[in-house]
């Protein structure tokens, strides 16, 4: 399906600029951002919340976290799909593994997000019992950066193929 493809091509890229304009609004403010939050430790975390409280806008970064939702939707979809698709097209064995991997690391990257997503809301609300998320964004980071380069050398693989037999 083509016109899903395209469709959450181009929801992933809007809710990245969205994001994107969200997080740039609170550095225009001189605080920090809710990818600085993700990896922040206790001490870092509690300052955060702090500044955030000082200039008033948590709201900015509990709407951010809520929109990551539909983030994670879109970019989980966009990755089982493309990944599905280059799979079929793909005749090496190992590169046609790697995008059945894909697949699954697809589902386990967006779970951990949502878990980052949770364990921030929490965090924000509850900083006494504060729980650090840094290893979870990790986790979520590489997976994710794991899934796009298979699917770009797939992707990049059958291009020259093809150029070649031009």
């Amino acid at each position: 399906m083509p016109w899903f493809r395209t469709f959450l091509w181009i929801g992933t890229i809007f809710l990245m600029i969205v994001l994107g304009a969200k997080s740039f609004s609170l550095k225009s403010k001189q605080v920090s951002t809710v990818e600085a939050f993700e990896m922040a430790s206790r001490s870092e975390a509690v300052a955060m919340l702090q500044s955030w409280k000082d200039v008033s806008v948590t709201h900015i970064v509990v709407t951010s976290i809520k929109l990551d939702y539909l983030f994670v939707a879109f970019y989980v979809l966009l990755m089982l799909n493309c990944s599905s698709h280059q799979m079929n097209k793909e005749r090496n064995l190992i590169l046609n593994n790697l995008l059945r991997f894909n697949i699954a690391l697809s589902i386990v990257t967006g779970i951990l997000d949502i878990v980052e997503n949770v364990i921030m809301m929490h965090n924000i609300n509850s900083i006494d019992e504060f729980f650090p998320t840094v290893v979870i964004s990790i986790l979520k980071f590489a997976f994710a950066g794991w899934i796009i380069i298979v699917w770009l050398v797939s992707v990049g693989k059958g291009a020259l193929s093809r150029k070649a037999y031009a």
